[in-house]
């Protein structure tokens, strides 16, 4: 007899559907960063500075805070984004519509990683 969540199968694929979709997103989110910090360490490169041991050490202290700082922005957009493809997921049980939210999430994901993945090898 099926609740507001479905059958015991749709509880299983949105579970599934969910963690899968947990993977990709943090994924994505990692490779993001690190070609945001990739990006950023070739434009430090470019500038115009004299590298002496005192501007070494402050380029080199910038860059660890704007790397630790960037971690902290992709867990909370991590822990958010879980959170709400936790509910659009399950919303999508009771509406009938689980496979269609299923691919709205996976395909776009599946793309950042694809993507994201080429570019790393790049740079």
């Amino acid at each position: 007899m099926p609740d507001d969540l479905g059958t015991w199968k749709q509880k299983l694929l949105y579970v599934v559907a969910w963690l899968f979709s947990t993977v990709l997103l943090c994924v994505g989110l990692v490779l993001v960063r690190n070609l945001l910090m990739a990006l950023l360490r070739w434009g430090i490169d470019l500038l115009p500075l004299e590298y002496t041991w005192e501007t070494g050490a402050t380029i080199g202290w910038w860059e660890e805070f704007i790397s630790q700082l960037a971690w902290l922005f992709v867990a909370c957009i991590a822990a958010t984004a879980n959170i709400a493809i936790e509910y659009y997921y399950r919303k999508g049980i009771a509406k009938g519509l689980l496979w269609t939210r299923i691919k709205r999430i996976t395909i776009p994901e599946i793309a950042v990683v694809i993507v994201g993945s080429g570019l790393s090898a790049l740079l």
